[in-house]
């Protein structure tokens, strides 16, 4: 048994290595998915896998629309990583 169990922490070790090597979506992965005519789907599913580096900026999102990509894909990019709220303090 405590050999079954070696090779299952092997593979599992494996398996959580290679997760981690993915890479996410950047800010300009974006207009190049759209610009190379994949699908909006196709991108959104990507946004919703691998979107959380993407800025959530207003100034990105407008440069996303210049770029001609669609609106539901920019909400969904909107959606998922909200701009931060400015810090403030009170007295």
């Amino acid at each position: 048994m405590k050999p079954f169990s070696a090779l299952v922490f092997i593979v599992l070790g494996c398996l959580g290595a290679e997760l981690q090597g993915q890479s996410t979506l950047a800010d300009d992965d974006v207009p190049k998915l759209v610009s190379e005519g994949l699908s909006e789907e196709f991108i959104l599913d990507l946004i919703d896998k691998q979107g959380s580096k993407l800025s959530g900026d207003v100034t990105y999102l407008v440069e996303l629309k210049n770029d001609g990509v669609s609106e539901r894909i920019i909400a969904a990019i909107a959606w998922k990583n909200p701009p931060q709220e400015p810090l403030t303090s009170y007295g």
